[in-house]
């Protein structure tokens, strides 16, 4: 399902392709590796269909959700499938976890500062094109299938019926490591409109 025009979509892109670039680069610092980005997709979709384009393995997932208020408001989903989650995690703490189905502590800190570190990133650079101040909580490490993570995440910001969902699918890898994941941001259309305004105003357009 898609409800925004060419335009939105052109804009929505260029936001998040800077985004995601400024994300990368923080990602390569922190693991000395060379990060890779796909050209954003996106799609509004109903939860079940945006579940599908999740990355998951056997239908589980680990995502870091951080909440954002401001010029953009959303949820923004760092998400891997679940086993690649133990790699980027061995990575970073230099350790070797046996994909155990719960993540320790110390795992679930270190997936939560990459998410961290590439929402912030990411969401930073938007919220200075658009000229706005935006807050984000502090991060948090989700497990299940793709479908449970999206329903605790739903945004339904005060007057605003949100039955669909903004998905703006973004991957990376660390070829090395072969680690893919997504950026997944879940807003409602009123959100995306005020964004894309914003966007415009700044621009001159």
């Amino acid at each position: 399902m898609n409800d925004f025009s060419d335009h939105h979509q052109d804009t929505i892109k260029e936001l998040f392709n800077l985004g995601m670039g400024r994300a990368a680069a923080a990602l390569s610092e922190l693991l000395n590796e060379e990060v890779g980005l796909s050209v954003p997709r996106i799609e509004f979709a109903a939860q079940e269909e945006a579940a599908r384009r999740m990355s998951s393995d056997g239908n589980r997932s680990v995502a870091v959700r951080q909440s954002v208020r401001g010029g953009l408001d959303g949820n923004a989903l760092l998400v891997f499938p679940r086993l690649q989650s133990f790699s980027l995690i061995n990575a970073i703490l230099g350790s070797d976890s046996r994909h155990l189905d719960t993540l320790a502590d110390t795992e679930a800190e270190a997936l939560s500062e990459v998410g961290n570190i590439l929402i912030n990133n990411c969401i930073g650079i938007i919220a200075d094109m658009i000229d706005s101040g935006v807050q984000t909580s502090l991060p948090e490490v989700l497990q299940g299938t793709p479908l449970d993570i999206l329903r605790e995440c739903t945004v339904q910001a005060e007057g605003e019926k949100t039955v669909s969902i903004l998905v703006i699918e973004v991957e990376f890898s660390v070829a090395k490591l072969q680690i893919a994941g997504q950026l997944v941001f879940l807003t409602s259309m009123d959100a995306i409109n005020r964004l894309v305004s914003r966007a415009n105003a700044q621009a001159g357009t």
